[in-house]
């Protein structure tokens, strides 16, 4: 999460901003009593995005609650939000993907590896030269820093990558080091979908976590309750939150395809 903000409304204003505008400002030799020349704008969204609410809740009876203890109530809640949670995270990855028209978003253009290593003639298929190329490629715009993808892809990755390093220090030998000094590349944290979730074969996104995805919560829906039915002799628990997930600047995600 790039940016998190907590609202008091069911509704916030989609502010607009775009990253190359003001990577592509120069500051300029300015007159006196002259304006700068603008970088950014930022401006709100011409309709407001709208949080639902969603609620969970679990019932025990006044038996089973006598053989009950919290801590098995809070085991089961806490699975629960587990399950709900990467329910979740994969509804917004795959909408960060292929778009959400909830939020006016399209789905993210692709690039392809072929594009970038021209020896590569099948589907599927990963090279380091195309792994890195496509990493550094507008690294001044994002560095990217998480992969999303799934097992295969991921396997493939590790099959290019597992080559032997042959550029290790000898002490007394005559052979220099180099240290790459421009910022183009950093480890990368990699978050592997599990087979199906829907994700498309062949395809990794990859985005810069700072600048990417912007989550939305409404602190006023967050809500939880207990209340006692003494006629049905049962308790119920009820938890209820809203927030949604969207991507903040599209110039922090790319998308690369595997497929010829």
């Amino acid at each position: 999460i790039g940016l998190d903000t907590s609202i008091t409304s069911n509704r916030f204003e989609w502010p607009v901003v775009s990253l190359k505008r003001a990577e592509a400002a120069r500051a300029r030799a300015i007159a006196q009593l002259a304006e700068p020349q603008l970088m950014l704008s930022i401006t709100a969204a011409d309709t407001s995005r709208s949080l639902l609410t969603t609620s969970i809740g679990m019932e025990v009876s006044d038996q089973a609650l006598q053989s009950t203890t919290l801590d098995f109530v809070n085991m089961a809640l806490t699975r629960q939000l587990q399950v709900e949670r990467n329910a979740k995270t994969y509804e917004y990855l795959l909408a960060f993907l292929n778009g959400d028209p909830d939020m006016g978003q399209d789905a993210l253009v692709q690039v392809k590896a072929k594009d970038f290593d021209d020896t590569i003639t099948s589907d599927g298929v990963i090279t380091k030269k195309a792994l890195v190329a496509w990493l550094v490629s507008d690294y001044y715009v994002r560095q990217i820093d998480w992969l999303v993808t799934d097992l295969d892809v991921a396997m493939a990755i590790e099959d290019a990558l597992a080559t032997t390093n042959t550029n290790q220090h000898v002490p007394g030998a005559l052979v220099p080091q180099f240290s790459i000094v421009n910022r183009m590349l950093s480890n990368l944290k990699m978050f592997i979908v599990e087979p199906g979730k829907g994700w498309p074969a062949n395809t990794i996104m990859g985005f810069m976590s700072s600048q990417a995805i912007h989550r939305v919560r409404n602190t006023a829906a967050a809500y939880s309750a207990v209340e006692q039915f003494v006629m049905r002799r049962s308790t119920q628990l009820r938890i209820d939150s809203a927030e949604i997930a969207y991507r903040q600047f599209d110039d922090a995600f790319s998308v690369l395809s595997l497929t010829v």
